[in-house]
C-alpha cells in the first residue's frame, strides 16, 4: 500500500472518532440544556403562583397602609384644630382664672379653720343643751 494511502486512511479513522465524539458531545449538551430547561420551567410553575399570592397580599396591605395615612392625616388635622380650641379656651378664661386664683390665695385659711371650730363648739355646746331638756 501507498503510504499516502494509509496516511489518509489513518486520517479519516481518527475524523471519524472525532465526530463521533463532537457527536456524543452535542448529545449530551442537548439532553443537558433540555433538562436545565425543564428545571427552570418547573421551578417557574411552582414560584409564579405564590409571588402571584404574595403580590395580591402586598395590594392589600398597601391599600390598608393608605387607608392609615388618611386616617392619620385627618386625626392629626383634629387634634390642630383641638389644641386651636383650647388656645381659645385659655385665652377668653385666663382673666377669670386669675381672679379665681388671686380669690383662693386671699382667703384665710388660719381664721376659716378658727371659725369652723368654734362654730363646732357653739353647736356641741347647743347638742348637750337640747339634750338637758328632753
Amino acid at each position: 500500500m501507498d503510504p499516502v494511502m494509509v496516511n489518509s486512511q489513518g486520517t479519516r479513522d481518527e475524523d471519524k472518532k472525532t465526530a463521533k465524539r463532537n457527536t456524543l458531545l452535542l448529545a449530551l449538551t442537548a439532553f443537558f440544556t433540555g433538562g436545565m430547561f425543564l428545571i427552570v420551567l418547573i421551578s417557574a410553575l411552582i414560584v409564579i403562583p405564590n409571588v402571584m399570592r404574595v403580590m395580591s397580599r402586598l395590594d392589600g396591605i398597601a391599600a390598608e397602609v393608605e387607608e392609615t395615612l388618611e386616617e392619620l392625616d385627618n386625626m392629626a388635622e383634629n387634634v390642630e384644630k383641638t389644641s386651636n380650641h383650647i388656645d381659645a379656651v385659655v385665652e377668653e378664661n385666663s382673666e377669670a382664672l386669675t381672679r379665681a386664683v388671686e380669690s383662693l390665695s386671699e382667703i384665710d385659711f388660719h381664721g376659716l379653720s378658727e371659725a369652723v371650730n368654734s362654730v363646732s363648739n357653739v353647736i356641741g355646746t347647743m347638742s348637750k343643751i337640747g339634750d338637758f331638756f328632753r
